[in-house]
């Protein structure tokens, strides 16, 4: 009797990966991607993880942080209080995984790196950070893609985050329990386990009453203008009498 050899083991089969879609790319869903990462091994262990970043603005920033933003808007934190990071002071889940606030990394990113992310007039700005400074919202946008950058540099073996430069337009749930994103201009949906909307900053449409008042606003805009440039022209005059200490020249008030 012939024993016929013994069945070989199947071929191993790797597990399905995990997709999890977000919607908006600025630091909100920076933040979620990091804590994702972070307990990525303890929660699904090796299975894959497939992070889907949807935004048409630029990852990491979106578009509230963008770096084309006026010098003259300032953020209302100061840099010492402004961090992407973690530390012994934050309870959450998994591991702590600390690094620079705002005010470190200014001081503390290598100048090549730092080059590659802004222009000399805005690395002048970040090199001459303090604790206390109100920075640019340009400044934090650079802050925020170098942690967006240094993030994905640093994802295991088993995360991929695939970027969708597109605009999220309808969310439906399957039958499975699954979830389908439409995506703007993009023949297939993107059909993946969970969706979080990670939307930041929403945009408002005006009501009657809104409209109205805009209305009112466009009209009025030559002598707010006007008003304006009166009101800063007056300030620069008194600043300047009160550092001379000149209180004898009417004209100067006149002329504001």
């Amino acid at each position: 009797m012939v024993v016929p050899p013994p069945a070989a083991d199947p071929p191993a089969v790797d597990p399905p990966a995990v997709d999890v879609a977000l919607v908006g790319a600025g630091p909100t869903a920076s933040s979620l991607l990091e804590r994702l990462v972070a307990n990525v091994g303890e929660v699904i262990g090796a299975v894959p993880l497939r992070i889907h970043l949807v935004d048409p603005h630029r990852a990491g920033t979106g578009r509230v942080w963008r770096p084309d933003l006026h010098p003259l808007l300032w953020m209302n934190s100061l840099a010492a209080d402004v961090t992407m990071f973690t530390d012994a002071s934050v309870r959450c889940e998994g591991p702590i995984r600390p690094g620079p606030s705002l005010v470190e990394w200014a001081h503390e990113v290598p100048a090549d790196e730092l080059a590659a992310l802004a222009p000399p007039d805005l690395v002048h700005e970040i090199r001459h950070l303090t604790g206390t400074s109100f920075p640019t919202r340009r400044v934090q946008s650079v802050y925020l893609e170098w942690f967006h950058r240094r993030l994905l540099a640093t994802l295991p073996e088993t995360v991929e985050v695939v970027r969708h430069a597109s605009q999220a337009v309808d969310l439906t749930d399957l039958p499975d329990g699954r979830q389908r994103l439409t995506l703007h201009d993009v023949d297939d949906p993107l059909d993946v386990d969970v969706v979080v909307l990670a939307l930041g900053h929403l945009d408002a449409e005006p009501g009657p009453t809104e409209a109205d008042h805009a209305r009112l606003r466009g009209e009025a805009s030559v002598d707010a203008l006007r008003s304006a440039a009166h009101r800063r022209a007056l300030i620069a005059c008194r600043r300047a009498v009160l550092r001379t200490g000149d209180r004898a020249r009417p004209e100067c008030w006149m002329q504001a």
